[in-house]
This record gives C-alpha cells, structure tokens and sequence, in this order.
C-alpha cells in the first residue's frame, strides 16, 4: 500500500545507484559516494524521501551520473540546487572552472524566529537558554 511506497522507492534508487557505481555510506543510508569514471574525482549524492542532491569535482563526471541515472529512473534533473533541506545554497563559478559554494541556513533561522514570534525580541550576548537563578547557571 501507499505506506510502503516510500520504502519501496527508496530500494529501487538505492539499487540503481549501486548498479551505477556508487557505495552507500556504512553510517547513513541516505548518503552514496563513488567514482564512476576511473581516475576522475567521486560523485556525492544524499537522498532525502524524493529529492536527490549530488555533486562532484568534475563536471564530466556529473553529467555521465546524470546521463546514467536518467537511463536508469525517470527523474527531473533541475539544475543547481538553490534551496534542499532548509540549506541555502549560493554558486561561484571562476572563469578557470573552479566553483566555490556558500550554504546558508538563515531563511530557515528567519522562518523558525517568526514561527515562534520572536521577531521584536532583543538580542543580547548575555542570552542564555536557562532562566538565572536556576542551578544549571551556576558553577560549583
């Protein structure tokens, strides 16, 4: 049924991701690295229910993963990632082909300060998480 559906999906890609070249991480399922072009750098990718986000050194190897994995799934390949799991990601790109990438989370940070409505509140180095007085405050 439709509660297994994620399961399901997730042992399909992770099968044709093997099948491509890639090893699942020993620590989190989620994460699979490999090289599958012999002597260029590995291609990264996490998983997370149906978003897939991967990178690599080298661009030729990014576009074979691609060219592997859209002979493998039908997927929608959607170019850079700008926004995956509240991370923003910002591109550089320098005429001699080095790429830099800045991940920032204060979108995430600003959504979570007016969820709680702190949006007046004064920030303060002082600011503890623990209200003073308490023994937690304090050191013995």
């Amino acid at each position: 049924g439709l509660r297994q559906s994620p399961r399901h999906w997730f042992h399909l890609i992770a099968k044709q991701l093997r099948d491509i070249g890639l090893r699942q991480s020993a620590h989190e399922d989620c994460l699979f690295v490999g090289n599958i072009i012999p002597g260029r750098p590995p291609v990264y990718l996490a998983i997370y229910v149906d978003d897939l986000i991967y990178f690599s050194a080298d661009p030729i190897v990014e576009k074979q993963f691609e060219q592997e994995l859209t002979s493998r799934v039908k997927v929608d390949l959607m170019g850079d990632a700008d926004y995956y799991l509240g991370t923003h990601f910002e591109w550089q790109r320098d005429p001699d082909g080095h790429v830099t990438c800045h991940l920032s989370q204060e979108g995430y940070a600003n959504m979570f300060v007016d969820a709680m409505g702190l949006q007046d509140a004064v920030a303060s180095p002082k600011m503890t998480l623990y209200r003073s007085g308490l023994a937690i405050d304090t050191l013995s």
